[in-house]
């Protein structure tokens, strides 16, 4: 796997923030069946190894295409769109600093226990929040 440049990082997790976000937002979708799917997802793998097409597209490119290749739960559970937008930037951030596919720390810390966790730490220092959960998985 690629290592992540800083430069990058910043990008790819704003924009999986904002595609988290924008699921949450919706409303239809289930957002951990998303999230799981997602960090599984050929395309994330892509974006892991800094695949410049993948990790330059924005949000909006990626639920584009991510709809028209996945399947979706469908819910009427309603997430909350600042955690949803924390726990994308953080998957993001964690998979920096534990330097393993996104597949693979989807299994080690799964969406439900990250949303859960999400109210209690996106108040803190995200550097602090990631090296406080990586340093347990």
């Amino acid at each position: 796997m690629a290592l992540i440049n800083d430069a990058y990082l910043d990008d790819v997790a704003e924009e999986q923030g904002f595609v988290f976000e924008t699921v949450a937002e919706n409303n239809q979708i289930d957002l951990i069946d998303f999230i799981t799917k997602y960090m599984t997802s050929e395309y994330k793998g892509h974006i892991d190894n800094r695949d410049a097409w993948y990790a330059n597209q924005l949000y909006e490119e990626q639920l584009d295409y991510l709809s028209k290749q996945y399947k979706f739960k469908k819910t009427n559970k309603k997430y909350d769109e600042v955690l949803a937008k924390w726990v994308g930037e953080f998957y993001a951030y964690l998979q920096a600093y534990k330097q393993v596919p996104s597949k693979t720390l989807i299994v080690r810390i799964p969406a439900n226990k990250i949303y859960a966790m999400a109210s209690g730490l996106h108040d803190i220092d995200m550097d602090l929040a990631v090296k406080k959960v990586g340093d347990t998985i």
